[in-house]
């Protein structure tokens, strides 16, 4: 059994500023876990996890620093750092979800999500017993192409490492199972058909235009300059008769 007075002189207890930055530490982590695991489904953990990842990060750095003391207890005395190693798993979980990609736009971000829950207590409003009998596809159809043009945004500017934020991932793909799942198809997409349509032809006409264009300026090249032709009359010459 673990005799607490008899290593005592072996490990000495932490100063009172080490231990109080432990503590702190202690609590960000529990705290920034408990957020996490809270916003797994949906996942909201970078939108609603920000301030608590923050705080971990903040506590962490001021353990560090609180003297060689306290360096030597809690990160040199064994091969389990237990604190480096729960510091990380903090980090790997923010940054394998980009997290970061989630405050690179504030404004894009929070609009976003505004779409996204108009969007669900829409379809939460709209959903009947009868899936074929619902007004889901006409009554949301506009929140939808207004959620999509905003994921579109994050497309174009991925942010760092080129990926989009996992909420804002895991938003979009849950929104197109549950319209895929009610069989909305409208006929036409005024929102969305017309972009792609425009898009599409463009990238089908260029070649042709190209062609036309370089096929014109070869005949160009090979026509030849046809000059008249003058008529040729042969010069008389006249022989004078030599003079003795």
């Amino acid at each position: 059994f673990y005799n607490e007075e008899e290593h005592e002189h072996i490990f000495p207890a932490p100063s009172p500023n080490c231990s109080w930055a432990f503590g702190n530490f202690s609590e960000a982590v529990v705290n920034f876990t408990r957020c996490a695991l809270e916003h797994a489904r949906p996942v909201r953990v970078c939108y609603q996890c920000g301030n608590a990842y923050n705080v971990s990060v903040a506590k962490y750095n001021n353990l560090r620093k609180q003297g060689e003391e306290c360096e030597e207890i809690f990160f040199s005395s064994d091969q389990i750092a237990i604190v480096d190693v729960l510091y990380s798993n903090v980090n790997q979980l923010w940054s394998n979800n980009y997290c970061q990609n989630c405050y690179l736009d504030p404004n894009l971000t929070k609009g976003f999500f505004n779409i996204s829950k108009a969007f669900m207590d829409c379809v939460h409003k709209n959903r009947t017993g009868f899936l074929p009998a619902n007004t889901t596809c006409t009554d949301c159809h506009t929140l939808y192409a207004d959620l999509s043009n905003k994921y579109g945004l994050f497309v174009l500017s991925p942010g760092d490492y080129g990926k989009i934020c996992m909420d804002v991932v895991d938003t979009m793909n849950l929104t197109r199972r549950i319209w895929k799942l009610y069989n909305c198809l409208p006929p036409f997409d005024y929102n969305l058909g017309y972009p792609n349509i425009i898009v599409a032809l463009a990238i089908g006409v260029t070649p042709v235009l190209f062609y036309l264009l370089a096929k014109n300026i070869s005949i160009i090249e090979d026509v030849k300059i046809v000059r008249p032709k003058r008529k040729f009359t042969p010069a008389v010459s006249t022989i004078q008769p030599l003079k003795e």
